[in-house]
């Protein structure tokens, strides 16, 4: 029991600590300036699974949950799964991500720092 209880308490640091990073990334302009990067409400492009299907490795994994995709590459290194997350580098992973008790709302929410774009010819 004590192994879950730790396990849990891993898993919300690790998952804070994202967040935290994901939300204080800034993009730079030309001129010197930042300006906050994009919320995921405003990413609107379009990508086919078979643009997914190219990104199937432990260096370039893409995965398409619930019609967005999302980059994974910068967190399976971090992923409390270890290589699980593998799986659904290059696929439509809904059914794989929906099947994790883990995978509850505050996962979901993290989830979408790594969106990149919309599942197109679904």
């Amino acid at each position: 029991m004590k192994k879950y209880i730790v396990l849990g308490i891993v898993l919300l640091l690790i998952l804070g600590i994202g967040f935290i990073i994901r939300e204080n990334q800034t993009t730079y302009t030309s001129g010197g300036e930042s300006t906050p990067g994009p919320k995921t409400s405003e990413i609107t492009r379009s990508i086919a699974l078979s643009e997914v299907a190219k990104h199937k490795t432990k260096t370039d994994c893409w995965t398409a949950i619930e019609g967005s995709v999302y980059d994974m590459t910068s967190f399976i290194s971090q992923h409390p799964g270890g290589d699980g997350i593998l799986k659904g580098c290059g696929n439509d992973a809904t059914v794989l991500f929906n099947s994790i008790p883990f995978h509850n709302s505050a996962i979901r929410d993290f989830l979408t720092t790594f969106k990149i774009g919309i599942l197109t010819g679904m």
